[in-house]
């Protein structure tokens, strides 16, 4: 029997998980202070008298102190750890050994309610560290990363709060050479199968192995979400984000990522709508589909306008400039963004109102591109203006009031402030045969229009139009041009949207009417060289990660970029959160009357088809010119963004607020 285990502990169901998972170590290589255990029969039958068992235990263990725990057969299982719950004696002096076995025994007895037939106790050599740490295989708050927790002195003090730790990241592509702590965290992981809370201490240059037990906050489906990602992602630095392509196609299929190629590629629309303005933009390969969602490499995409700017190079993931390299193609697109004109969106209009009430409708494939492409064009434009009337407005509308009032209601009510003819006409389009809110081919839900006329039925009266009548003439005239030009592309953008929909609805008629059809290559189909086979295979291969939530962001740098939450649609709103696959599954059932908030990663506008069920909604993903901010600010719905949803719990009852982004559980 090796000294570091106890008798027979992988048979002995009187033992907790604590005891059998230190054999474990032992049984992997790591080292382990010597330990022994108590069973729950050997305590029970000795517990009113632990003098004969104490000295008995000494003898075998011979050490100078003692660490005595808990081993309860309830503790550190897949589904709890009772972490903390029960009490654990440090440097014992083998004379108080008893003593503090009764102590822990007492004490559990009470926890237990009276029975102590499923605890059984651990008594360890004790160890006095020079440094003591814990190391989570994997992020316990979501995320594949693995952290490690440490600080100079006893593991006590880390674990139970006291003292602010010293926090590091790493990545499981990280080197991590044999024989290393590293590579025996992993080591531990991979022999379970699973991600582990660690606790270990250092004494000289001696590593010891204290405990091991599953992280109860992580899913199997996570698990295996982060080994996806592991084998995937490539080595070395980058960093993909789910961004507002990622809203309007999360989850792309064959077909529509064809249609994103066309967009970006050389000589394609956005190539184009940059080139009408003057700017120099060279296509690159940003769209990149992990697990079956889509993420954008900020990387590359940064560098097709600026390519002496570099995010990776930052420690912090912060644009700045890295390289003299391109530097003149950089200063360049920076001025000629600069110079970019929005009061002149007549032309712009125009050309959206003519293509959304253009009567054509393309009878190939190739005529469906070639008329998208066209459309596509103006839709970026409008993209683009939106984006610059944003950020124009948002640093002034504080600043220059001292009632002050927030984006999010400027937005929904900024148009009070002009008549009809100062901002672009509403097309009378019809929407009869439109199917889906976005450019996923497979989107079939019911489409959504603005509703302007169910809000607000008082304009005069309205929060706007009180705060305007109170600045002065100076600061109306600094204002109203930029916040017209807010409210006129916030339009914009949401009836470009009605021209994606018109399209992809016309596409989706030319399609063969076969299963599976939207797996199938674009190129497959207009060549007639499409297999259903092929369609249903590469669906199948979807489906595999269809139960896969991404995080927001994937880089392999120990920092992701810093979020903050805002509110993007005014209101408030309070009721327990929900997710978008709960509502669905309930949509057929009866539920309690109970308001609901719906918890969301991106703001897509298919979830429209939820929100005569919600009253608010958190989004991880999304600003003020996401297309279901925009809707959700047309009907008065409440919506907060930036929040880390991994922290936040459905079922779990909360308050927010659309303007001031405040989220309150």
């Amino acid at each position: 029997m090796n000294k570091n285990s106890t008798t027979n502990t992988q048979a002995n169901s009187q033992i907790g998980a604590k005891t059998l998972k230190l054999s474990d170590l032992v049984a992997l290589g790591l080292n382990v202070p010597k330990f022994k255990a108590i069973d729950a029969h050997e305590l029970s039958e000795n517990f009113n008298n632990l003098e004969p068992l104490a000295t008995k235990l000494h003898a075998e263990l011979n050490c100078s102190r003692y660490a005595v725990r808990s081993s309860a057969l309830i503790e550190d299982s897949q589904t709890e750890s009772f972490a903390g719950q029960f009490k654990t004696k440090i440097n014992v002096d083998p004379s108080d050994l008893a003593s503090a076995i009764s102590e822990i025994t007492t004490h559990a007895k009470q926890f237990l309610g009276g029975s102590i037939d499923k605890f059984s106790v651990l008594i360890q050599e004790y160890i006095e560290p020079n440094m003591s740490g814990v190391t989570f295989t994997r992020n316990p708050t979501g995320g594949r990363e693995m952290i490690i927790e440490s600080h100079k002195g006893r593991g006590e003090d880390l674990v139970s709060g006291n003292i602010k730790p010293k926090t590091q990241k790493l990545y499981w592509s990280d080197p991590s050479p044999k024989n290393t702590p590293t590579h025996h965290f992993k080591k531990i992981e991979e022999f379970y199968k699973f991600p582990q809370d660690i606790e270990w201490c250092v004494k000289g240059k001696k590593w010891y192995f204290l405990q091991t037990r599953p992280i109860t906050t992580i899913s199997k489906t996570e698990y295996e979400q982060s080994l996806y990602l592991d084998k995937n992602l490539p080595f070395g630095d980058f960093f993909y984000e789910k961004t507002e392509i990622s809203e309007i196609a999360p989850r792309p299929t064959q077909i529509t990522q064809d249609i994103l190629s066309k967009v970006y590629e050389e000589g394609g629309p956005i190539q184009q709508a940059y080139k009408k303005f003057k700017i120099n933009y060279k296509p690159a390969e940003i769209i990149k589909i992990v697990g079956n969602e889509l993420f954008v490499d900020r990387e590359a995409e940064l560098k097709t306008l600026l390519p002496s700017y570099s995010y990776l190079k930052s420690k912090d993931l912060t644009f700045r400039i890295s390289t003299l390299s391109g530097i003149f193609r950089t200063i360049g697109n920076f001025w000629n963004l600069c110079r970019i004109n929005l009061d002149k969106y007549d032309e712009i209009s125009q050309s959206l109102n003519a293509a959304l009430e253009n009567k054509h409708t393309p009878k190939t494939i190739p005529d469906f591109l070639k008329l998208f492409e066209k459309d596509y064009q103006i839709i970026f434009e409008i993209n683009l203006l939106a984006g610059i009337s944003i950020k124009k407005i948002e640093p002034l509308v504080g600043a220059l009031s001292k009632n002050k009032i927030s984006l999010s209601l400027l937005l929904s009510q900024g148009h009070y402030l002009f008549t009809e003819d100062e901002l672009p006409t509403q097309p009378d389009l019809d929407t009869s045969h439109l199917r889906g809110n976005t450019i996923e081919v497979s989107d079939e839900s019911e489409f959504a229009r603005n509703l302007q006329d169910k809000i607000n039925k008082d304009p005069e009266h309205s929060e706007v139009t009180e705060w305007w009548g109170k600045l002065s003439e100076i600061k109306k005239n600094m204002l109203k041009q930029k916040i017209q030009n807010a409210v006129i592309y916030n339009r914009l953008r949401e009836m470009s949207r009605w021209l994606v929909v018109k399209r992809i609805s016309q596409l989706r008629e030319l399609l063969p009417k076969e299963k599976d059809i939207y797996f199938a290559k674009l190129s497959e189909i207009t060549n007639n060289t499409h297999s259903p086979a092929t369609s249903t295979k590469r669906k199948a291969e979807y489906d595999k990660y269809a139960d896969f939530n991404m995080p927001t962001t994937l880089t392999n740098k120990s920092t992701t970029p810093k979020q903050s939450t805002q509110g993007v649609s005014p209101g408030k709103a309070e009721g327990v959160l929900v997710t978008a696959a709960e509502l669905t599954a309930n949509a057929h059932h009866t539920t309690p009357n109970q308001d609901k908030i719906l918890l969301t990663q991106v703001l897509s506008p298919e979830l429209t088809e939820h929100f005569d069920k919600i009253k608010g909604i958190v989004s991880e993903q999304g600003g003020f010119l996401s297309h279901l901010s925009i809707i959700a600010r047309e009907r008065g719905l409440p919506v907060i963004t930036g929040v880390p949803i991994a922290k936040l719990t459905p079922g779990t009852k909360v308050e927010i607020n659309g303007e001031t982004g405040e989220l309150s559980t």
